[in-house]
């Protein structure tokens, strides 16, 4: 069955090496994740599943994979621009301009932006290396943590819980910074804290608090 595969597209979680003149190329490297660190998933890959040879292989972050997907079949047709954020174990931003995927000098981290904490706010954030920064605010780990409880039962925290309130206001400085730096026509908000009933609400309201400043800056 493998000799009939023509195409594989690898879409992997980060930090990984996407610089093909790189001797890294195709690694996942720094992860947290021990046993991937270092590892040349691309390598591996291509060694176990025989294909096309004349084919490469596609090979790039989870995050950007959900972009190219959501900016081609998400019903965006008219759109040049899109940001997709996930949120789940760490936070992720892919970004799409001129509809080319964006990869920059290095490993892109939009989840380490450092963010302005909310008022009343006194967790002091999950990340080792940045401590307050978005992925540190509103990951699973953070929010369990934040909570005292395992991060499979954050689906049964109640909707009203103000964990929300803090978790939603973070993300809305991420999408806020993402505007003012790229302008992404559309963002789309994916992952498993997306999930929780609601969260969308808490997201559109502190977003637009500063509508005005913000539809200043744009024109």
């Amino acid at each position: 069955m493998n000799e009939k595969i023509d195409y594989i597209g690898i879409a992997s979680f980060g930090p990984i090496c996407l610089d093909q003149s790189s001797d890294q190329y195709g690694y996942i490297t720094t992860t947290p994740k021990i046993a991937w660190q270092n590892f040349p998933i691309l390598q591996r890959v291509s060694e176990v599943i025989r294909y096309n040879s004349k084919n490469s292989i596609g090979f790039d972050t989870d995050v950007n994979s959900a972009a190219i997907a959501e900016f081609h079949f998400g019903g965006h047709d008219t759109k040049k621009s899109l940001a997709y954020i996930t949120i789940g174990t760490g936070v992720g931003v892919g970004l799409i301009i001129d509809g080319q995927c964006v990869h920059g000098l290095t490993h892109p981290e939009g989840g380490h932006i450092l963010v302005k904490l909310k008022e009343g706010d006194e967790y002091q954030g999950y990340c080792k290396k940045h401590q307050t920064c978005v992925e540190g605010m509103v990951s699973n780990f953070a929010l369990a943590q934040r909570l005292n409880i395992q991060e499979n039962q954050l689906k049964n925290v109640d909707h009203k819980h103000e964990v929300w309130d803090y978790t939603a206001y973070y993300i809305a400085q991420l999408c806020l910074n993402l505007t003012l730096i790229c302008s992404p026509e559309v963002i789309v908000l994916g992952g498993g804290i997306m999930h929780k009933q609601d969260i969308h609400k808490y997201i559109v309201r502190p977003f637009f608090e500063n509508s005005g400043l913000i539809g200043t800056m744009v024109i």
